[in-house]
């Protein structure tokens, strides 16, 4: 089949339709840039396990094809198959000869999402769709690319099967909705139905995101695990305490709107550098993306920098809860904003706190668990921690939510973690197994457990890529028209998305705590810190003493939906619990 393909003439087989490079950058190319063997690998591998010969597995995955023992294929069916391929590759290439000013600028070439949605069609597995208006062609031609973006590069061979499945069941609403968005061609248009219908959505999520989280999930859980006979004595669980590693991000409204980058420099980052010099900073220049630079005394270093026109953002270099340095230093950059924010120029914002994960986790992903699951269980501490009259009054915990905060995904995250939390709880107190062995891993292959395990709970739990695709402002004109439209992916109270990366968000080693609020002087700086040092150290001992984690329960509140006597109760008691003196912390409460 392979050759077969490869004798049709075609300049280019790739992934994704942007591997086709425009003319004048063509000359440019690589030959890594040359997906035409992985592109084949993959169709033709699906166009296998179809047929029976192979196992499934991940369009992206990095195992190769895998041949079932025992299993054949006739000649006969392989000629079959050879003249739909000659078919459907042959009309593809009459259609981009007929479009000549394509043709002419980028050549022959097909891509896999049109290469899958050709084939299955061509051999009847899913309607061709045909009409008038083309909507139904372009909904079949955009199936691969909505399914490999809902599941970020990680889907399956099957999961393609039974989204076309659940395409076809529905046909007849994605048709009809379709319609009134075929103008919306900036954008995916199985998105547009999903955002536009809820629905739709609902059954989409509970029936097709559903069925993929219930196929994975205990393989999930159960590689957090090893059987206890293969579980040597000298790796037990390391009775040491984390040693976390911070970065922060101070992020300020600037109170005058202007079109102007440079008038909002004039107004932020050029004063708060001049305040910054008389403390003592030293400018360092800009980074490579443009961002002022400064170190005091070169042993810490922070970052200036506009984050659009609307934000004042400062950012630090990596630091630990005991270096005496980073505490001078905020209290100097926070003097420094006090003066901006005296005069007018600046508002609070927030504070988010980003923790690097092997730092907080020693690579084990069930403390990540055990930790989402703790504030899953206290949702009032984004009340303390963060900008409580904004949470009330403005619904601000959109932008760093709970599973409480959630509309109509809270019914779905709830279930989906609690099935996760009891197939853990399990395996931890199945006699046959202990937690998993991490002594001689090297800090890459930690990673590489965390990012599956994040990706899984981001992709499932948080429903982060959902949210992204499906999500709209409620007084939002054009939801139609807009793929970015909140609530959407990083908005949620501990978001893991950088540990992955993805289109927007840069890949960085690091959790992200987004509900602290920004902090008003460097002693709650050293509040935050302490408090998250504090609430690890406490979900580990927990781990250490095989302590189940616990349900959560369906009727969990939204942050807002405490009293502020609630709020103040609740958290004083849990800061008690995890070992702090509560008294300190007042300052949250405006108290001290």
């Amino acid at each position: 089949m392979q050759n077969l393909i490869k004798t049709l003439h075609y300049q280019k087989i790739t992934i994704e339709k942007s591997d086709v490079k425009k003319p004048k950058n063509q000359a440019e190319e690589t030959k890594e840039d040359d997906k035409t063997d992985e592109a084949l690998n993959i169709f033709i591998g699906f166009i296998l396990y179809k047929e029976g010969l192979q196992e499934d597995r991940g369009f992206f995955a990095r195992e190769q094809n895998r041949y079932l023992p025992d299993q054949t294929i006739e000649a006969g069916r392989v000629t079959e198959i050879c003249d739909v391929l000659n078919k459907i590759f042959q009309e593809h290439s009459e259609g981009l000869k007929s479009n000549k000013k394509y043709f002419n600028h980028y050549g022959l070439n097909y891509d896999l999402s049109e290469m899958l949605s050709d084939y299955l069609a061509e051999t009847g597995f899913i309607p061709v769709w045909k009409n008038n208006d083309n909507v139904s062609w372009l909904l079949r031609r955009e199936l691969f690319r909505f399914f490999d973006i809902i599941l970020s590069h990680y889907g399956k061979f099957s999961e393609l099967i039974a989204l076309f499945g659940f395409i076809e069941k529905h046909k007849a609403d994605f048709i009809e909705i379709a319609k009134n968005d075929i103008g919306s061609l900036n954008n995916n248009l199985l998105t547009c139905v999903l955002r536009t219908d809820d629905d739709l959505r609902e059954t989409f999520n509970k029936s097709m995101m559903t069925s993929i989280f219930e196929r994975r999930y205990t393989h999930v859980i159960d590689s957090l695990f090893a059987k206890e006979s293969e579980f040597v004595e000298s790796s037990v669980y390391p009775l040491i305490s984390p040693y976390l590693k911070f970065g922060e991000e101070f992020e300020y409204y600037i109170n005058s709107f202007s079109d102007s980058e440079s008038e909002m420099r004039d107004k932020t980052l050029d004063p708060l550098e001049n305040h910054l010099k008389q403390k003592g900073f030293e400018y360092l220049g800009l980074n490579k993306f443009g961002r002022r630079r400064y170190t005091l005394n070169s042993d810490f270093e922070i970052i200036s920098f506009l984050d659009t026109t609307r934000c004042l953002e400062i950012n630090c270099k990596p630091y630990h809860l005991d270096d005496k340095h980073a505490h001078d230093c905020f209290k100097k950059v926070i003097n420094s904003i006090d003066f901006l924010r005296n005069n007018g120029v600046i508002s609070y914002s927030s504070g988010h706190k980003h923790v690097d994960v092997l730092s907080a986790t020693g690579g084990d992903p069930a403390i990540i668990m055990a930790i989402e699951c703790e504030l899953q269980h206290n949702p009032y501490l984004l009340r303390f921690f963060g900008n409580e009259k904004r949470i009330v009054s403005d619904r601000e915990a959109q932008w760093h939510k709970t599973f409480g905060d959630f509309e109509k995904l809270k019914e779905s995250a709830i279930v989906r973690m609690n099935q996760m939390i009891a197939h853990y709880n399990t395996r931890l107190m199945d006699g046959d197994y202990c937690s998993s062995n991490l002594q001689g891993m090297t800090d890459e292959e930690k990673m590489e457990n965390l990012k599956q395990f994040t990706g899984f709970y981001s992709r499932f739990v948080h429903m982060t890529d959902f949210q992204h695709m499906t999500g709209k402002w409620k007084d939002d004109p054009y939801p139609r028209s807009y793929a970015l439209s909140a609530p959407i992916e990083k908005y949620m109270a501990i978001s893991l998305l950088h540990i992955n990366g993805t289109a927007g968000i840069d890949t960085l080693p690091t959790m992200e705590f987004r509900f602290f609020r920004c902090p008003k002087t460097a002693e709650e700086v050293q509040l935050v810190n302490e408090f998250l040092q504090a609430w690890f150290q406490y979900v580990q001992q927990c781990q250490r003493d095989n302590i189940p984690l616990e349900p959560v329960p369906a009727d969990i509140k939204a942050s807002g939906d405490y009293s502020p006597e609630e709020v103040r109760s609740c958290s004083l008691a849990y800061l008690e619990k995890i070992g702090l003196d509560w008294r300190r912390y007042l300052v949250f409460l405006d108290e001290a």
